[in-house]
């Protein structure tokens, strides 16, 4: 029994909240992190997965992206995990027509001034995921709130929260973005080598997330993790063929990498790429698909020693 399953029963007890119990797992993380760090890896991913991670000949896509956590390491995944610089890399590479606009970029809330901005916007955190604030109207947001929830954004290191190093050492900001639209989906890319091999679309984010999986024939995919929704066949995007080349050209230097997209009235733009998808600790329904999206993933030669 490790330290946080004892007082797990006491959290209630220890703050109404939860704030201290939480205190102590950040600590614990922390620690765990940066002096038994494969034994966290273990410990999360049987808990995420519901099998024992094998380390020493990884065979599913989940081993395998917890294999590049510990053994690869290349400075171009840690610069694209910053959405600050992914911008840039993506820039040099496509063109600025497929990024969305951006109103500023910020080292402090302080520095935030509403005043300058339109009345929508998103604002995120180029250091971490999830860490997204949509504002579609200025004047009925409660600032002081979502302003302190970025500072605290600010301080924390998403790497001792999930493991992965590519999040270590990116120096936090704050984006200002264009508020794309009510109907926008998501197309998310999974590449092996350069080779793009399964798409993601996501629709409804807002209302009743669902989740379609396709092949690069754009064939629907019997294929869902966790709880997804998922619907029947949808005709495919006019932007398909442009967008499976675009995440070619952006993943082709490394072993794997989900490329994402947004689109809006045929108007495509880079969102970000994510190496760790979902933590690599979600399950496959089928399971089997945890293996067919394994062989896919050639690993590279260890490096980080």
């Amino acid at each position: 029994m490790n330290f946080l399953q004892i007082l797990y029963p006491l959290k209630y007890f220890i703050s109404k909240d939860g704030f201290l119990y939480k205190k102590a797992r950040d600590y614990y993380r922390k620690y765990m992190i940066k002096h038994n760090y494969i034994a966290l890896l273990k410990h999360d991913f049987r808990a995420g997965t519901g099998y024992d991670l094998n380390l020493e000949s990884p065979q599913t896509f989940n081993e395998k992206l917890q294999w590049l956590k510990c053994y690869y390491r290349d400075p171009l995944m840690a610069l694209c995990a910053d959405k600050v610089q992914a911008r840039t890399f993506v820039k040099d590479k496509l063109g600025e027509q497929y990024l969305v606009p951006v109103y500023g970029i910020y080292n402090r809330v302080e520095e935030i001034n509403l005043g300058e901005l339109p009345n929508q916007f998103v604002l995120k955190t180029n250091h971490a995921s999830g860490q997204v604030i949509i504002c579609k109207d200025k004047n009925k947001i409660d600032w002081n709130y979502e302003f302190n929830k970025l500072k605290y954004w600010l301080n924390s290191n998403y790497y001792y929260e999930s493991g992965e190093w590519v999040y270590k050492d990116i120096q936090p900001k704050i984006i200002c973005e264009k508020l794309l639209g009510e109907k926008v989906n998501d197309y998310k890319f999974y590449c092996f080598s350069g080779k793009p091999e399964i798409l993601l679309i996501c629709f409804d984010r807002q209302y009743n997330l669902t989740m379609n999986y396709y092949d690069m024939n754009f064939n629907f995919l019997k294929l869902k993790q966790s709880s997804d929704n998922s619907l029947k066949q949808v005709d495919i995007p006019n932007k398909f063929e442009l967008m499976k080349s675009l995440a070619a050209e952006l993943s082709a230097s490394f072993p794997h990498v989900r490329i994402d997209f947004f689109m809006i009235e045929d108007q495509v733009y880079f969102s970000e790429l994510t190496f760790f998808d979902s933590n690599g600790m979600e399950p496959f329904e089928p399971v089997e698909w945890d293996y067919k999206l394994g062989r896919m993933l050639e690993l590279p030669k260890r490096n980080n020693l």
